[in-house]
């Protein structure tokens, strides 16, 4: 998977700018605050997915405008029609549109979401940098957009889950203060679609971790040198619907005492041991980083696994984290990729047609 060109317009600081990325590695460079971020989270939608920074799609619009617009050439290396053209309009509240839509080769896709399959990206971000050491939530944001973007099916799976968990939850806020007045039938029937959609969501991040513990394994063995073994286990609810059914049922008192959902996908949690330790609690802050950058290496690797394409590899920032010892392992295995990194210098580069665009409030100098 190649970007061959990348334009926005009206996107949150940045007016206009049009860029036609390296086949190898791109550089963004520029002062804090001037767009890097910006540019490179525009490029992060192509694939469908929510913006890595914020939830909301009005804060993707340029202060005054109506609306924001990215156009993309995109080449497939294994489908037939190997260019597409990918288009992202993202409307305010003053458009007859709230929200992001999409076309591919003038298409219309409909809501951005749908762009799921059509553009192949790996994303790592600061944020990434506590996957190990972050919340339980961390990680499961981290693995419900892989699976989001590898396999599109799973999107409506985990949106009806998520609509199923906010009404049982907003029912049993009622049932805790008293309000049970024909609840009760009302909670058997969530509690019937709940275990449903629970075991769906439990069984594809089950089978996710499964597929890229080995090339996990294997490159924390090579970043490590071979003197460390990096493992990872799902900590993940019964993924049988009766039994995930007779696990609700078991809680359901405690449940409405508590006015909240106490059994489900939305408390998993993954597990993660450095040489048969809690990475969490034993690992340093070296190791836990280098455990989450092999992480997303095994989630592009996955990527190509499954689709036989190579995702472009979107860097935020992170090198500057890393040690160098991380760092030359992490570029020397993006070496056969398209690598776009914003960075706020740019001496560490640039080889084989490599680029650089140095942008300066929101504008490429």
């Amino acid at each position: 998977m190649i970007l061959k060109s990348h334009s926005v317009k009206n996107y949150r600081n940045i007016e206009n700018i049009e860029i036609t990325p390296a086949e190898t590695v791109t550089v963004i460079s520029g002062e804090n605050g001037q767009g890097k971020t910006n540019l490179l989270e525009s490029i992060w939608l192509l694939s469908g997915a929510k913006s890595f920074r914020s939830s909301k799609d009005e804060d993707l619009i340029q202060i005054g405008a109506d609306f924001s617009s990215i156009t993309a050439v995109v080449e497939e290396k294994t489908a037939e029609l190997q260019e597409k053209e990918i288009k992202i309009i993202i409307g305010s509240e003053k458009t007859q549109k709230k929200g992001r839509f999409a076309s591919v080769n003038g298409v219309d896709y409909g809501r951005a979401t749908n762009l799921a399959g059509v553009f192949y990206c790996v994303v790592f971000e600061p944020g990434h940098l506590f996957l190990v050491k972050g919340a339980p939530a961390t990680r499961r944001k981290w693995i419900d957009a892989a699976l989001c973007q590898l396999y599109p099916s799973y999107i409506e799976t985990y949106k009806r889950f998520v609509r199923i968990l906010s009404q049982k939850n907003a029912l049993l806020r009622d049932m805790k203060k008293g309000k049970t007045k024909k609840k009760q039938e009302v909670l058997d029937v969530l509690n019937e679609h709940f275990a449903i959609y629970s075991t769906k969501v439990v069984q594809k991040r089950r089978q996710y971790i499964e597929d890229i513990s080995p090339f996990l394994s294997e490159k924390y063995s090579n970043i490590a040198r071979g003197k460390e073994k990096v493992s990872v286990f799902c900590n993940f609810s019964e993924e049988e619907k009766e039994e995930f059914a007779k696990e609700l049922e078991k809680n359901r008192e405690s449940e409405i005492r508590a006015g909240f959902s106490l059994v489900g996908p939305h408390r998993d949690d993954i597990d993660i041991f450095l040489d048969e330790k809690d990475a969490k609690v034993y690992a340093s802050q070296g190791q836990q980083r280098s455990i989450a950058l092999c992480l997303k290496l095994a989630e592009a690797q996955q990527i190509e696994k499954v689709t036989g394409e190579i995702p472009v590899i979107l860097l935020d920032d992170v090198l500057s984290e890393l040690d160098t010892h991380r760092k030359n392992y992490l570029l020397q295995d993006l070496t056969e990729k398209q690598v776009i990194i914003t960075s706020c210098e740019a001496d560490f580069l640039v080889n084989n047609g490599g680029k650089i665009y140095r942008i300066e409030n929101g504008k490429i100098v």
